[in-house]
């Protein structure tokens, strides 16, 4: 029998992502511009897939010190 007190609608899935580089950040590229972001996204964005496959990219920033 199930539980009349429990609202089934609220009842998310939880999704965890976690993220380990392979590259030390001295050797990552650097991003000075929009136009620097766009052309290392579209060096690992497959064109023949971007009609039918969701895919997202992410950039961390890491904050100039000497700024």
């Amino acid at each position: 029998m199930k539980n009349p007190q429990v609202n089934y609608l609220l009842m998310v899935s939880e999704i965890s992502l976690w993220y380990h580089p392979k590259v030390k950040a001295v050797d990552m590229k650097t991003v000075h511009s929009s136009k620097d972001a766009y052309a290392i996204f579209k060096e690992h964005w497959d064109e023949g897939l971007i009609g039918f496959l969701e895919e997202f990219k992410i950039v961390y920033g890491i904050p100039n010190s000497s700024d």
